[in-house]
């Protein structure tokens, strides 16, 4: 299971590095394109998920709420708490069928969910300390760490759904790194092979330089941030991988799944909705070009078998000429 966890996200976290240490090297204006074309990736990646859920009313209800709240209160403590009224609104009003379940759950592995609680514990204890005593290279980095980490322990709905959490915490709510910065990376991210969670590796990187550090300093970034977001996920999975067959028998867990996954929806379409509101007025100063980007992008995914890749080249090439 490590082993191809690692043949999987090495290959995009080593160039996503290679991005954040070079990118100085760059005129940044060539990416200009980048950005609206990243809103269409997540768009069309919110409108996947969409419709690969479910769509009665209380879904489609918990994501319109998830829509509005995630885009007018980007705080970090938002995802939480819509994942969690999701599974209760779900649980409690959604039209299942109760199937009762009385079993104990058999054959728990205690040590993996003690040591994720345990790390996690660990890296906010132990960053505090260190901000408190003003040793800013090591608590820096385990700040890092203890963000990556708890959104990587965070997510529901795959890799996408990391996009709201990362510009909430990272952009937004603790000034990191800029939306311009992200848009940039999440961008190329497209266009290179691997998990949509080593823009974890990025954005971490960035916000090592944006705190005035070497490329050392931004290597070790990349890979605190690599580390912190597959971690927790790894962990809960050798915890819940032998008792997900009892869990997911129990009905609170089957009736908490549908708005789970409905409110995970509902928070990717509010990244697109903040991707957006800093773009308007970047392109040549007119709206109009960035929409048809983001519109071209959008079709061309959904329409066509055209590689993300090609569009990302095509982007940046569009950015050399103009």
């Amino acid at each position: 299971a490590f082993s191809t966890l690692l043949i999987w996200l090495l290959p995009a976290a080593v160039l996503m590095t290679i991005f954040v240490l070079t990118r100085s090297f760059f005129d940044v204006d060539i990416f200009r394109f980048i950005m609206p074309l990243t809103i269409g990736f997540v768009l069309y990646a919110a409108f996947k998920m969409f419709l690969s859920g479910k769509k009665d009313l209380l879904s489609i209800t918990i994501t319109v709420i998830a829509v509005i709240i995630g885009s007018t209160y980007p705080y970090p403590w938002i995802f939480p708490i819509l994942i969690i009224l999701g599974g209760f609104l779900s649980s409690n009003f959604g039209n299942h069928k109760f199937i009762p379940n009385d079993k104990p759950i058999i054959n728990v592995r205690w040590a993996n969910l003690t040591l994720f609680g345990s790390i996690f514990l660990i890296a906010v204890i132990v960053g505090a300390l260190t901000k408190y005593v003003n040793i800013s290279a090591i608590s820096q980095p385990l700040l890092l760490f203890e963000n990556t980490y708890r959104m990587g322990s965070l997510v529901f709905g795959g890799g996408n759904v990391l996009i709201p959490m990362i510009i909430t915490e990272f952009v937004e709510f603790k000034d990191y790194l800029t939306m311009e910065e992200f848009q940039t990376g999440f961008g190329l991210l497209q266009g290179i092979p691997g998990p949509r969670f080593t823009i974890a590796t990025y954005v971490n990187g960035m916000a090592m330089q944006n705190f005035g550090y070497g490329p050392l300093g931004q290597i070790l970034g990349c890979i605190v941030g690599t580390v912190a977001i597959f971690l927790p996920g790894t962990l809960l999975i050798f915890f819940v991988y032998p008792i997900w067959g009892q869990l997911k028998t129990y009905p609170i867990v089957r009736r908490s799944l549908d708005g789970i996954i409905a409110a995970a929806i509902g928070l990717v379409f509010a990244a697109a909705v903040l991707l957006f509101i800093p773009l308007v007025g970047k392109v040549d100063g007119d709206i109009s070009v960035s929409m048809a980007i983001i519109l071209a992008a959008f079709l061309l995914l959904y329409f066509t078998k055209i590689p993300s890749p090609l569009l990302v080249v095509g982007a940046v090439l569009a950015g050399v000429l103009f």
